[in-house]
């Protein structure tokens, strides 16, 4: 709660050093973000209902957007426009943290589940009609139509799924069909397509995630001092 108080004065703050450095929204860029947040509503009068459950006018929503639009462009200006993050420090960075680069193994999974419901005898039941019919050599995509409630698994990491799934999956061979497998939620049945090692993502893949961390760092940092900086000029002009 603190938090947002806080955010409010510094909001408050940002568009008093805005307005003294004469800066301005204009009129169009204002009008094209209300008619953006207009076509979320069906109709006009939805529009104003929403506002007035808020207790507040177009007028004064259109001025709290020409307030926000002017907070963030002078943030823009004033610290995001002054970042720049060089080739060397993401390849630096890419060296030092060669954990996060990491992609685990990962199995490319056809499945099968039924749910248990209130019933787990049924679910086991219907379980082993599917598995009787795999066995008999009927096509896994036609089984899992006639009995699947959830679409299949798909591609998953080592350690994303509950640890029988997990277990059962990694030890599968390609084309292989497992045993019923049973969860909390119901019984799975899998078919392994295909399995992908365990790799390090590139450094030229992993480029725009670096220049994006390191940017947030960077704002972060800068941020707080320009931050700083406005609240005790403020403060100041305030005594």
């Amino acid at each position: 709660e603190d938090r947002g108080i806080y955010q409010i004065i510094d909001d408050k703050i940002v568009l008093d050093a805005a307005r003294k450095k004469g800066l301005e929204i204009r009129e169009e860029a204002i009008q094209d973000r209300m008619d953006e947040i207009r076509k979320k509503y069906i109709s006009e009068k939805e529009f104003v209902d929403a506002l007035m459950v808020d207790g507040s006018t177009v007028g004064e929503f259109r001025n709290k957007i020409k307030e926000q639009m002017l907070v963030h462009y002078f943030i823009d200006m004033e610290v995001r426009s002054k970042i720049f993050v060089n080739p060397q420090e993401i390849t630096d960075y890419y060296q030092k943290n060669p954990e996060r680069f990491l992609r685990p193994a990962r199995v490319n999974l056809d499945s099968i589940f039924i749910p248990m419901k209130d019933n787990p005898k049924e679910a086991l039941a219907k379980g082993q009609e599917a598995l009787k019919l795999l066995k008999k050599g009927k096509d896994f995509a036609e089984v899992a139509k006639q009995y699947s409630a959830s679409p299949s698994l798909g591609i998953i990491a080592k350690g994303q799924m509950i640890p029988e799934i997990d277990k059962a999956a990694f030890q599968l061979q390609a084309d292989q069909i497992s045993g019923l497998i049973a969860a909390e939620t119901g019984m799975f049945i899998l078919k392994l397509k295909g399995k992908l090692s365990e790799e390090t993502v590139a450094l030229e893949q992993s480029k725009k995630e670096i220049q994006n961390i390191l940017f947030m760092e960077k704002f972060k940092v800068r941020y707080q001092e320009w931050m700083d900086k406005l609240r005790d000029q403020a403060y100041v002009e305030i005594k």
